[in-house]
């Protein structure tokens, strides 16, 4: 009888728990303890010894005992998995069994045939599909182990995937825990189907894991006239300014304020972006103006691409914009 049927049992009857009525809506008539899975205890008792196939670095070990064999899990029928096996200084775990005497670790390791066991120990649990096969055990450590794949809010997997961690799009932190990294999911940039790691760091820097050969690069942002710049607009890395005013026209930066909400910055983090100007005039210039806690470092003006100013000096230019205390940024001019 399961506890939900005893339950519905009892309340049909009657009766009490601690002095409250069986099915009322007082929680002690219903306060059970959460089941608790306790590993067993670590064997430390031999009769024989160890030994890696052909005392070389291999996952197949033999034991001499088949004694010992038991101790560590195997059964003709139902074997345990997971078991911690610790000999000769290495822990290893068994991760299948071949006969009475053998077994499959996780790692390969060499073991002569005098290497005495210093322990074994059981797994606390082993998950097990609808076909009794093993997917996964809960080693003596705490530590979890799965035959196949993991998913993160997500079990959709890539074709031919085996052993797999897969994350589904997340929510990034805006706080940074002692002593932590955190990794999460989110499109890179902003743009829709470009999802990829990203990692926050303790001191509060976070942004994409750089681990492609292949950066991305949204669409550029177009500018035609004086205007205050959206930290989204920097994100896009690439600027493009096209006017024929006659003069120079200013692109300001938002302000320190903007920028902070506009991402997830650390103090010290910082972005790289670029403006290049497309005027065909000399007069056409374009001026980085400065926001509210938000300054420039280096010359500001970007030359047109007339043949004598920016033909000739380059009618591009490259800024880092860095966060230097909360809602307080500088971009300095580097290239």
């Amino acid at each position: 009888m399961n506890i939900k049927r005893a339950l519905s049992w009892l309340t049909s009857i009657g009766g009490t728990i601690d002095g409250t009525t069986i099915g009322g809506t007082t929680p002690a008539a219903g306060y059970f303890t959460p089941t608790i899975s306790k590993g067993p205890a670590i064997i430390t008792t031999f009769a024989g010894t160890i030994s890696s196939e052909g005392e070389a670095s291999s996952t197949t070990i033999h034991f001499s005992s088949a004694a010992d064999a038991i101790l560590a899990g195997y059964h003709a029928t139902n074997p345990v998995l997971g078991t911690t096996l610790i000999a000769g200084g290495s822990t290893r775990y068994i991760v299948s069994w071949t006969d009475a005497d053998t077994c499959v670790v996780d790692t390969a390791v060499a073991w002569n045939l005098l290497t005495a066991i210093t322990s074994v120990q059981l797994p606390i649990a082993t998950f097990v599909n609808s076909a009794g096969v093993t997917q996964g055990w809960m080693l003596a450590s705490g530590n979890i182990y799965f035959v196949q794949n993991a998913g993160i809010g997500t079990i959709t997997f890539g074709t031919s995937a085996v052993k797999v961690l897969a994350m589904g799009s997340g929510t990034a932190p805006t706080t940074s825990p002692a002593d932590a990294a955190q990794v999460w999911v989110a499109d890179e940039g902003g743009a829709a189907g470009i999802a990829s790691l990203h990692m926050r760091d303790e001191v509060g820097s976070s942004g994409p894991v750089g681990f492609k050969n292949q950066s991305t690069q949204p669409t550029p942002t177009a500018k035609t006239t004086d205007v205050t710049l959206t930290v989204a607009e920097l994100l896009t890395k690439i600027i493009t300014g096209t006017h024929a005013a006659g003069a120079t026209q200013t692109y300001t930066l938002p302000t320190g304020t903007l920028t902070d909400a506009g991402g997830t910055f650390g103090v010290d983090a910082c972005f790289d972006w670029s403006l290049i100007n497309l005027s065909s005039a000399s007069a056409d210039t374009i001026t980085i103006g400065a926001g509210a806690d938000h300054t420039i470092v280096g010359n500001p003006v970007v030359q047109s691409a007339y043949e004598t100013t920016g033909g000739v000096m380059g009618n591009s230019a490259t800024f880092r914009t860095r966060k230097t205390a909360a809602n307080t940024f500088v971009t300095y001019r580097i290239s």
